[in-house]
């Protein structure tokens, strides 16, 4: 595992159009290592400067989940959520998981530094929309 920073262009307002330069600009680093801090004094300071750092405003996790349903004492796990963790200064974190042919997104904000959150939200869903990703209406809540 390792942790990449990319420069976003968000301002494209077609979605289709801004998720190819993001897949050109990440397609670009994906032939270089990502950076991996190693050891403990260097992990330290990385957990030290989270709180004063300037460089990243939004985290985006993506990990690939099982491909078929899984079980969990019996009973059939209909969903499954990746749920982002903030540290430091960052106001906002996406997690996003694949699972049994579904892709479940989840939006972790600090509502003091991000007080218009449920903006970045619906934005989230309005580019998924465009994008033909959402085949129904969103889950909310059970």
């Amino acid at each position: 595992m390792g942790i990449r920073i990319i420069s976003m262009g968000v301002g494209e307002p077609d979605a289709v159009k801004r998720l190819d330069a993001i897949a050109a600009r990440t397609a670009a680093q994906r032939g270089q290592p990502p950076y991996q801090p190693n050891g403990r004094f260097l992990q330290r300071w990385m957990v030290g400067i989270m709180f004063h750092q300037r460089l990243i405003n939004l985290v985006v996790s993506n990990v690939v989940g099982p491909p078929v349903p899984a079980y969990f004492a019996g009973a059939l796990v209909r969903e499954a959520f990746q749920l982002s963790v903030l540290q430091g200064n960052l106001g906002i974190g996406v997690g996003v998981l694949s699972y049994a042919g579904q892709l479940h997104i989840d939006i972790v904000a600090d509502i003091d530094s991000v007080p218009d959150a449920g903006t970045f939200s619906a934005g989230v869903s309005e580019a998924l929309e465009q994008l033909g990703a959402i085949t129904g209406k969103p889950r909310r809540g059970r």
